[in-house]
């Protein structure tokens, strides 16, 4: 199998922090980010090529120590064949703290049509990291249902993370 990707990344970033007499901090940042790209995909006999696109927009309030964030995303993949399409829009609430860690909820749904075929996707769950010294511990688990044609299935998603900085 061979994949030859070409992205091109655009990204935009702002950031806004304010303060007053009744609330320790309030930071809002937003950002946005395009793509375009072109890949091979060999396999065997199969030697397709495929246009790429997407982006994302996300926006996140901190108050004190919660956090709060929307996003929203899409992309397409045109295979000489078969056509791809995704949009979703997701969310995150909880509380953090930058010597500690993190826990909240998080919740996002996925519509991603497969030339006539529609595929619906929800997640909901929880997500957490542990700053210890130099090292991070992160976790998501929850519950996540997909919906196809007249089909549907559940199951749950559990993965973690460990980083060293």
């Amino acid at each position: 199998m061979r994949v030859l990707p070409f992205v091109i990344l655009l990204s935009l970033a702002s950031s806004v922090t304010m303060a007053d007499s009744h609330r320790e901090s309030v930071n809002f940042a937003a950002r946005g980010e395009g793509y375009i790209g072109f890949s091979t995909l060999e396999i065997g006999s199969i030697d397709e090529e495929a246009f790429q696109g997407g982006g994302a927009v996300s926006a996140a309030l901190n108050v004190e120590s919660f956090y709060f964030q929307a996003d929203f995303f899409g992309d397409k993949t045109d295979y000489d064949g078969v056509e791809s399409s995704v949009v979703g829009v997701g969310g995150h609430a909880g509380w953090r703290d930058a010597e500690r860690g993190s826990a909240g909820i998080t919740a996002v749904y996925n519509d991603q049509e497969v030339e006539s075929l529609d595929i619906d996707v929800w997640r909901v769950g929880f997500e957490g990291e542990v700053f210890i010294d130099r090292v991070s511990l992160a976790a998501n688990l929850g519950y996540v249902e997909v919906e196809i044609a007249n089909a549907e299935g559940d199951s749950f998603y559990l993965d973690g993370g460990l980083s060293y900085y």
